[in-house]
C-alpha cells in the first residue's frame, strides 16, 4: 500500500503525470461500465446495443449518431470499440479443420 500511495504522490506533482492518471481511470471506468452494462442486459435479456445489428444502416460514414460509423452489420464501431469487441463475429470467418494451414 506504501508503493502505491508513492507513486500515486510522484504522478500528482506534474501536470503530466496528474493527465496520465485520469486516462487510466477513465480507462478502468469504461471497462467496468461496459461489463455493469452487459450484466443487466443479460440480466434483462436483451441484447447490448454493441452487439444489436441493424442491417439497415451498414457502412454508414462517421455522423452524430455514430461517431465512428457504422460496420458491416450495421453496429456502432465507437460501441464495439469501447466494450472491447468482446465477442467474436465467426458468422463469416472460414474456420474449419485444415483451413488455416499453409
Amino acid at each position: 500500500m506504501k508503493r502505491i500511495r508513492s507513486i500515486t504522490g510522484t504522478l500528482m506533482r506534474t501536470r503530466r503525470g496528474a493527465a496520465a492518471m485520469l486516462v487510466v481511470l477513465l480507462y478502468i471506468a469504461a471497462a467496468l461500465g461496459v461489463e455493469i452494462y452487459a450484466a443487466v442486459c443479460e440480466a434483462a435479456g436483451r441484447t447490448p446495443i454493441y452487439l444489436s445489428a441493424d442491417e439497415s444502416r451498414r457502412f454508414m460514414p462517421p455522423s452524430r449518431e455514430f461517431w465512428l460509423g457504422t460496420d458491416y452489420r450495421g453496429r456502432s464501431v465507437l460501441a464495439r470499440a469501447v466494450a472491447g469487441c468482446p465477442h467474436l463475429d465467426l458468422d463469416d470467418a472460414d474456420i474449419r479443420p485444415g483451413s488455416l494451414e499453409s
